[in-house]
């Protein structure tokens, strides 16, 4: 969005309070494909002797695919820092919180903007249950130093499901707790069918209709308790990714009189404006379609739309 804005000769700056590039470079889209990719050379490797391929030796090392991951997507945040540089959009380190309805305060300097675009995503929501603090999240996985022996993943969705099953393909013994009746309950049920069929075969296990009702530190392993009974021990990794939530607490939105939906998201109409004038939205923070795709489209939609003269430019969400 700065770059475009920028493009058109308004002159932008972007607050960034971590890693240039966001959830989907830094704990999304680019180090889960890494890790996917990971997980599918040892399934190849697995099935290498059906195409010819006896007595094939490996040894997996978590740490070499963790430092090689990290130093990828270190390489493409500097790649955003000279794009940004590149189109003389300034780049402010902080984290930025409302002290007006276009006055945005980083650290001790306070910047005004006649226009002020919020999109700072979304974060994980963790499940609340005794010992819930021993839980990480799914920011949390790309921070292991090492491969869990034996793990325990909270939730029924895809970030879910991708991250069980790249465990359990790399060797780790992975028990699945979904509280609805079945994984990806929203897809097909064709899907929902072949991966049940795909997990069973891994050796995953899977416990729906249950919810992890209490996590208890034994040393340096967990016992998990669920609510129907179950109770798995020697647990050394348990992974909850229950879904995410809008990244507004931090925003002081109240003081530019920001108003919220019903479910924390702030609100906004077809233009990506939010009911104070000049101060937009995009993105995983509005509640809509959560891709990263779908926010860079918007964002671009309305810089073409504030600086270009598009007066009728917006993103369709309903293509």
């Amino acid at each position: 969005s700065a770059r475009r804005a920028a493009q058109y000769g308004a002159k932008a700056a972007v607050v960034e309070k971590a890693r240039l590039g966001g959830t989907c470079v830094n704990v999304g889209c680019v180090p889960k494909k890494v890790m996917f990719m990971t997980a599918s050379m040892m399934e190849m490797m697995h099935d290498s002797s059906g195409y010819g391929y006896h007595d094939v030796q490996y040894k997996f090392d978590w740490p070499t695919i963790k430092k090689n991951r990290d130093d990828y997507v270190l390489r493409l945040n500097g790649i955003y820092e000279r794009n940004l540089g590149n189109s003389e959009v300034d780049t402010l380190e902080g984290e930025a919180s409302f002290v007006g309805p276009k006055e945005v305060k980083v650290g001790d300097k306070t910047y005004t903007a006649d226009h002020i675009l919020i999109a700072v995503g979304g974060t994980p929501a963790m499940p609340e249950f005794p010992g819930a603090e021993l839980a990480i999240n799914s920011d949390g996985f790309f921070e292991l130093e090492d491969q869990p022996k034996r793990a325990v993943v909270i939730g029924g969705g895809y970030i879910a499901v991708e991250l069980a099953g790249v465990l359990q393909a790399l060797g780790t013994e992975v028990t699945l707790v979904v509280r609805g009746e079945r994984p990806l309950k929203n897809f097909d049920d064709i899907i929902c069918e072949t991966l049940a069929e795909e997990m069973e075969k891994a050796g995953m296990k899977v416990h729906c209709s249950t919810e992890v009702s209490e996590a208890i530190k034994e040393g340096d392993v967990m016992t998990v308790k669920l609510s129907d009974g179950t109770v798995l021990e020697n647990v050394d990794c348990l992974l909850a990714a229950t879904g995410r939530k809008p990244l507004v607490e931090p925003l002081a939105l109240d003081k530019a009189g920001v108003k919220l939906s019903d479910k924390g998201y702030i609100s906004v109409d077809d233009y990506q404006q939010t009911n104070v004038e000049g101060v937009y939205a995009v993105g995983d923070v509005t509640g809509k379609i959560e891709l990263t795709p779908v926010a860079i489209a918007a964002g671009r939609k309305l810089s073409d739309r504030l600086f270009d003269g598009q007066s009728e430019a917006k993103l369709d969400y309903n293509l």
